[in-house]
């Protein structure tokens, strides 16, 4: 994965869009899939699942729900801070700009909503599995989980690959030797991080505290632009 991903940054941002456009339509096409497919199976499973959950010892991201979703949204934030202006810049078509800012979040909660409520309707089986989704996946058909557990892959690798290419193009700039070095210092320090722990135990500390980090940064684009709109 380290490989894959050092590789793809080496060459450029376009071709990482193209890349993760392609593979990113594929995983939420088959998770909406999965997880539709997942509660008409088992309808009764979400109310049952809401009354057991908060007995169930599993990972978390915080002590409550409010919390936790200010966590997933500064997650984001950060996670696409810099990507988004970049691929911005890509489109000179401000109706496509705006038209895929407010239809991307919406279609984001919707498909959120949707693997949530399936979750939840086999919490039971799921909680304690590293990759929920693909417990899900496997509930469906033995078929739909081969298939699935090739689409997280690429799944976990389009996001490695985005996430690898904010940190580089924030220090250098494309086709130089320090873009090149850095990629590769950061590739080989991917692989090294990605085996210290457990996948669940890594998931469950580093995203808590990139959404604290992104929380923070969200307030900063908050000021900035109301500074912006009401006092220049």
């Amino acid at each position: 994965m380290a490989i894959l991903a050092t590789g793809t940054i080496l060459l450029g941002l376009n071709k990482l869009i193209d890349i993760v456009g392609i593979i990113g339509s594929m995983v939420i096409l088959l998770t909406i899939f999965i997880a539709i497919a997942v509660i008409f199976k088992n309808p009764t499973g979400i109310v049952e699942g809401d009354t057991v959950v908060g007995s169930l010892e599993m990972y978390r991201a915080s002590s409550n729900w409010w919390k936790s979703s200010i966590l997933y949204v500064g997650l984001n934030v950060l996670g696409l801070a810099s990507f988004i202006p970049s691929l911005g810049q890509l489109h000179k078509n401000k109706r496509e700009l705006i038209s895929a800012s407010v239809l991307g979040p919406v279609l984001f909660v919707g498909a959120l909503v949707l693997v949530s409520l399936a979750l939840l309707s086999d919490i039971t089986t799921v909680y304690i599995a590293a990759i929920p989704i693909l417990t899900l996946a496997a509930s469906v058909s033995p078929l739909c989980k081969t298939i699935f557990a090739s689409i997280i892959f690429l799944g976990i690798y389009t996001s490695s690959t985005s996430l690898l290419w904010i940190v580089v193009a924030r220090f250098s700039e494309e086709k130089t030797n320090k873009y090149t070095i850095l990629t590769l210092l950061l590739g080989i320090a991917e692989y090294l991080g990605g085996n210290i722990l457990p996948f669940a135990k890594h998931v469950n500390i580093i995203y808590p505290t990139v959404g604290y980090a992104g929380s923070l940064v969200l307030i900063g684009i908050i000021i900035k632009d109301v500074r912006v709109k009401f006092f220049n």
